[in-house]
């Protein structure tokens, strides 16, 4: 047995000496539509002293959307507050692609807002030539879904001997919901 002695050190906060806080969502602050214990009052304590900012990988809401969930949980924010991998994807794609092409978007609203607000064309067939497959997670993706983006790369339009560019807005294996852990995207990207 070891006894140490009480030494006299100064109380340190967790966030002293830091100028701004990025808080993950999913599982972080929220399962599902349920807040986690104590995040809300925490984050809303360190918004009294510092920005904050939310960043989620799920992509199956817009900002608009997660900014009023966190709302509605009490944590006072904006859409401009939340960065989402929808946000990040579409910014990546932007450099592989010509703008104004046919993206096949497999994934929910979040991830469709974003590739149509970027200038895209957003279509769920293989058949219309898509130049880039964009994949983020839906709840409602399903086996046809899933089918259309794996035709879609193992296609070799023309300009892409390689194949065309294939973006996954996170490789989850698991998400976090109220009733426990879920499958999450990146099930769904092994699948394709």
């Amino acid at each position: 047995m070891a006894i140490f002695p009480k030494r006299n050190v100064p109380s340190v906060s967790p966030l002293d000496g830091v100028e701004a806080l990025f808080v993950d969502l999913d599982g972080v602050v929220y399962a599902g539509a349920a807040a986690v214990p104590h995040a809300v009052e925490n984050i809303n304590r360190a918004a009294g002293e510092m920005p904050v900012g939310y960043i989620t990988n799920n992509a199956s809401r817009t900002a608009d959307s997660v900014a009023h969930h966190l709302q509605d949980l009490g944590i006072d924010c904006a859409s401009s507050d939340i960065v989402t991998s929808p946000q990040a994807a579409v910014e990546l794609v932007q450099g592989m692609v010509p703008p104004g092409s046919v993206i096949l978007v497999v994934g929910g609203e979040g991830l469709t807002h974003e590739v149509l607000r970027a200038g895209f064309v957003v279509t769920d067939s293989a058949l219309d030539n898509p130049v880039a497959v964009m994949q983020g997670f839906s709840p409602d993706v399903g086996w046809t879904h899933l089918a259309e983006a794996a035709f879609a790369l193992n296609a070799r339009p023309e300009g892409y001997p390689d194949g065309i560019p294939w973006i996954a807005t996170n490789m989850d294996w698991t998400l976090p919901v109220e009733r426990g852990t879920a499958p999450g995207n990146g099930t769904l990207v092994s699948a394709v």
